[in-house]
């Protein structure tokens, strides 16, 4: 009967070794991160675990819905980042930036007639900084393009640079906007407006480069309109 029962008794202590092996190894995981195994370690986590303290801490914040609609959105929850915006819409509606994030979500998940409509809803809304409007207007400039209409989105990312005409980002964006149209001058015009503010812009002298290169008859065009400018600017100055 002894002899019969060594086998299992080796194995019952292999199994416990193995145990003890892996309890080790749970400890000092934790003493090197600092925390348990669910502890977060990577910054997007941490901001997540904040955002979601801020809201149960305080559910009907509408902002610490939209900051947590946020982090959802980095991690791609976009179902979980839809369901915060429309909380924080229902406890602040005249916000424009429940709609402003909802309509990323639903851009992002897909839907992007419902983020049209959101979209729209916030840049409508006042109360927001200039940034805030330039950032809106450019997503909603996206989202118009992707359902076909072209103008609409040129209107919209005019708009966009009427809230930052000196933001070369914006110029290039706007740039890239019309060559996708085909309406080469006012790219290249874009792209040297964007060179102004920032000269070693990498993306707005690459694109400049190629589009000029490809397209010289518009490269003439923008020259013959700064030509028209510089005369009549000569004209005003001089009085005549």
């Amino acid at each position: 009967m002894l002899t019969r029962a060594l086998p299992l008794l080796r194995v019952l202590a292999v199994v416990l070794a193995l145990a003890v092996v892996v309890l080790l190894v749970a400890v000092g995981v934790s003493m090197v991160t600092g925390g348990t195994p669910d502890t977060p370690q990577t910054e997007a986590e941490r901001s997540l675990m904040a955002a979601e303290q801020a809201v149960r801490a305080n559910p009907e914040d509408a902002t610490a819905r939209v900051k947590l609609a946020a982090a959802y959105m980095s991690e791609k929850r976009y179902s979980d980042a839809i369901d915060q915006a429309r909380t924080a819409q229902r406890l602040s509606p005249d916000d424009p930036s429940a709609p402003y994030i909802l309509g990323l979500a639903q851009a992002a998940g897909g839907d992007t007639p419902a983020a049209l409509q959101s979209l729209q809803q916030a840049t409508s809304l006042q109360g927001q900084v200039a940034q805030f409007y330039q950032d809106a207007f450019v997503a909603l400039s996206h989202v118009q393009e992707k359902l076909g209409d072209t103008d609409a989105a040129i209107d919209s990312m005019n708009k966009a640079v009427d809230h930052g005409p000196e933001n070369a980002l914006l110029l290039y964006e706007r740039g890239t906007l019309f060559e996708r149209t085909g309406n080469w001058s006012y790219a290249l015009q874009d792209y040297l407006w964007a060179l102004e503010y920032v000269p070693d812009y990498e993306p707005a002298v690459a694109a400049f480069t190629a589009l000029s290169t490809a397209h010289p008859e518009a490269l003439d065009e923008v020259r013959s309109w700064q030509d028209q400018g510089t005369q009549e600017a000569t004209s005003t100055a001089s009085g005549t």
